[in-house]
């Protein structure tokens, strides 16, 4: 090696002591400028910082202001977001949560919490980001704001594939030997969850499952469908592992039952958009006869006051009311930005000839005082006419 190699490795060696002699000092901020990607903390950007102390700041763990939701911790938006009493909060499995989360491929990882928060392609976000004008549900044609009615959804159709789902998850707890009264009261409040009807009563004679089926109502049954189940259902399915003399594991139970939920909800979402991409809803036929509809009127209208170049969209207007849906959006939007563009290119040209006509009066008043009168309304017909004309070509 030369000398500049060995220099090189003499200053890492170097470097890395002083790192590790330093370590616990509080390391001086200095300001940058001019950076692709910036770190700001109390409004202060930073050039350096702790990976725990930029945690910290991430999940709220350095003090929570009620009014400021950035503030709150994980436990705290879910307990608002979905109106879990304190109580119930203690009781939810997050450490199953965490590791189920941990152990799924990485796209669910990314597609599950977009799924929990409702920032995915519902109705009630489609119609907010204007990708679409309505927020129906394409199957029942309700109003589709939540991806909870993705779930709940009435439609026979969803019915029928939320049945096959069910049989898959029954399935599943036979080959992992779930406890059989377990089994009867998840799947007896998820289908009152499903139906929109009161709980029941449970004639089981396992108090600690009587427990756990309390908590679970405490805390929600659609909030166990995002994977927030009582703790007792570990504890139970711990005691009658025991019971059985099985060598299955209880909590590889609990984070399986919560992926196999999660591939649930995922199932019907892709039922979802299934039939949102390949089949005429209700609600795409009612947009559809709402651009038909305009499509006559721009049709009546004609071409006459569009430029040239755009002309060649009023060919045929016989095909144009025979387009699909997505087609027919998109002839619209064109029609309405050559429409714009005329519009545009007129208020353009009178503005240029005005600022001509000022011109040519400045200069008109400076040699002829006398006729700056006359010359004015001559000069703003002739604007007017003039930026008509070219507006026309």
């Amino acid at each position: 090696m030369d000398i500049w190699r060995l220099l090189n490795i003499k200053m890492g060696i170097r470097a890395g002591e002083c790192c590790q002699q330093h370590k616990d000092e509080a390391c001086p901020n200095v300001a940058m400028a001019n950076k692709s990607l910036t770190v700001w903390i109390d409004k202060e950007k930073l050039a350096c910082f702790g990976k725990q102390v930029l945690c910290n700041k991430a999940f709220a763990r350095t003090g929570k202001t009620d009014k400021d939701k950035s503030t709150w911790t994980c436990k705290d938006f879910w307990k608002e977001r979905e109106k879990i009493p304190e109580a119930a909060v203690e009781h939810i499995h997050w450490e199953a949560l965490k590791k189920a989360l941990a152990n799924s491929p990485q796209g669910k990882q990314w597609r599950i919490p977009k799924h929990w928060t409702g920032q995915c392609g519902v109705g009630q976000m489609l119609q907010r980001r204007k990708h679409q004008e309505h927020s129906l549900c394409p199957r029942c044609g309700e109003a589709d704001k939540t991806t909870k009615h993705v779930i709940q959804c009435q439609a026979a159709d969803t019915r029928q594939r939320r049945k096959t789902e069910i049989k898959t998850l029954r399935q599943w707890f036979v080959t992992t030997a779930t406890e059989p009264e377990l089994q009867y009261a998840i799947f007896q409040r998820l289908e009152e969850w499903h139906d929109n009807k009161p709980h029941r009563p449970m004639y089981i004679t396992n108090r600690l499952l009587r427990e756990a089926v309390q908590q679970q109502d405490l805390i929600g049954w659609w909030s166990s469908l995002q994977g927030q189940i009582s703790q007792k259902f570990e504890r139970i399915m711990e005691e009658h592992y025991k019971q059985i003399l099985t060598r299955k594991k209880h909590n590889k139970w609990t984070r399986t039952l919560i992926q196999q939920i999660w591939e649930l909800q995922r199932q019907l979402w892709e039922h979802r958009n299934n039939v949102e991409h390949t089949q005429m809803t209700p609600a795409k036929q009612q947009q559809l006869d709402i651009m038909m509809a305009r499509a006559r009127d721009e049709l009546q209208v004609g071409c006459t006051d569009v430029q040239c170049q755009d002309r060649y969209l009023f060919a045929k207007p016989e095909s144009k009311l025979s387009m699909t849906l997505t087609d027919l959006a998109l002839w619209l939007k064109e029609v309405q930005l050559a429409r714009r563009t005329v519009d545009d290119v007129r208020i353009r040209k009178r503005e240029q000839v005005a600022r001509s006509c000022a011109v040519m009066h400045a200069w008109l008043s400076s040699h002829n005082p006398t006729t700056s009168s006359n010359n004015t309304c001559t000069a703003t017909t002739a604007t007017t006419v003039t930026a008509d004309s070219h507006a026309e070509q």
